[in-house]
């Protein structure tokens, strides 16, 4: 019998078929043995490819074990397993087959999308928006290129155009490492509810656009950590008059804000549930003006906040925000900010929170405004294991009745 390779005798045609074709042999390089006959699989020259071959043992693998079991699973099944896997993931799962590429343009997949872990240019981005965006996203992340050598950016005036038209839905966006210059905030989703700017840089007045043309009428939530070019002049230009639609609001590392931008944001945003000034230079004054105003408040972030008049802060100020949850005032553990650093008056704390019945944490520094003795005297409270890291510098103190703390409370007592 020939072999591959060699001339048939008789008419003169040549080797124009493989009569027999060992399934283990160099020329296949396929390891099949457990699949296949292992006697002799006669294939035709011109058809032997990686297709026919995946064909060949679908079929036998299926004659031997029943149906494929992911073939079998329904369609509600697939979608809730593909719903767990990264964009990246989901992206490659669409290349497997047809039926895989038809599931992965449904609408429940696309409903929360996080690309901030991929740098992905516009022309890309655009793709993705064409391909798989719309009326079911609810929520987008994007990662910029600001730490990046690449001149490049992932937003535009016409992409931020597209996703409106295409997620009139959209309620969070969520912009990260990104130049805001490239794009106006006009041409920002209108119906958004929560918006984050993290550590961007932003132009002056950025978003003066969007709120002068009511794009952010509906918004509930705003972000900028770490986008320090956002000062006092864009809180007056953004409250010309008093914002009840605001809820949370956080600054953190916006040190442009200072004590009269948080005094602006106590006098015109007076339903603020939540508000995070951390690492903000803050005076008596503006505690006062928060406490006073914002009565609504339920979490508060004083971390790492600097005293610009370089005097004790006077949290007795905070006593009217009787519906506080969360507070924190911790301080800089290693004292590098200088001076300046915050103090405060540890029995006046202790007093504080006493007098806050629905406060449901506390963290604060352990230093020599803040002993364990002072932890002692704070009434219905429960010192919880914190993070490792804070776990030389910070106390974690909850407050009953949480069942939390009542089995920690247990642990303790044993």
């Amino acid at each position: 019998m020939p072999r591959f390779g060699d001339k048939e005798k008789g008419d003169g045609n040549k080797a124009l078929r493989i009569t027999k074709t060992p399934c283990n042999s160099a020329a296949n390089s396929l390891d099949v043995n457990s699949s296949l006959d292992p006697d002799i699989v006669f294939v035709e020259k011109d058809v032997l490819t990686p297709q026919k071959v995946a064909d060949h043992l679908s079929t036998t693998v299926q004659g031997e074990m029943g149906e494929c079991p992911v073939r079998a699973m329904p369609d509600s099944v697939m979608l809730q397993i593909l719903g767990y896997l990264s964009v990246k993931d989901v992206c490659r799962a669409a290349c497997v087959c047809r039926g895989w590429n038809h599931l992965v343009r449904e609408k429940p997949i696309w409903r929360v999308v996080d690309l901030s872990p991929y740098k992905i240019n516009l022309v890309n981005l655009r793709k993705l928006v064409f391909a798989y965006f719309s009326d079911s996203l609810r929520k987008l992340s994007l990662g910029g290129f600001l730490s990046s050598v690449k001149n490049t950016e992932c937003i535009s005036d016409s992409l931020l155009q597209e996703l409106g038209n295409r997620c009139p839905k959209l309620q969070e966006l969520c912009i990260t490492r990104a130049d805001l210059s490239k794009a106006s905030s006009s041409n920002l989703p209108s119906k958004l509810l929560t918006l984050k700017l993290i550590s961007c840089n932003y132009p002056t007045f950025w978003l003066t656009a969007a709120f002068k043309q009511s794009k952010l009428d509906s918004l509930r939530h705003l972000d900028m950590t770490g986008s320090n070019g956002f000062g006092f002049r864009d809180l007056e230009s953004i409250t010309p008059a008093p914002m009840t639609s605001v809820l949370a609001l956080k600054l953190r590392s916006c040190y442009r804000i200072s004590s009269r931008g948080a005094c602006r944001i106590a006098d015109n945003l007076p339903n603020l549930q939540e508000l995070d000034l951390s690492k903000v230079a803050l005076t008596n004054e503006a505690l006062q003006k928060i406490g006073s105003n914002l009565t609504h408040l339920k979490i508060l972030n004083l971390h790492q906040c600097t005293n610009s008049e370089n005097v004790l802060f006077d949290l007795h100020h905070l006593s009217p925000l009787k519906h506080l949850e969360e507070l924190d005032v911790t301080t800089d553990p290693d004292n590098s900010l200088g001076s300046h650093s915050t103090t405060f008056d540890g029995n006046v704390l202790v007093g504080l929170v006493n007098t806050l019945t629905k406060l449901k944490s506390l963290l604060v520094s352990k230093n020599e405004h803040f002993t364990e003795d002072l932890v002692q005297r704070v009434k219905n409270g429960c010192v919880m294991p914190p993070g490792e890291s804070d776990a030389k510098s910070v106390w974690k103190i909850g407050f009953y009745p949480q069942d939390k703390l009542i089995k920690v409370a247990q642990q303790q007592a044993h």
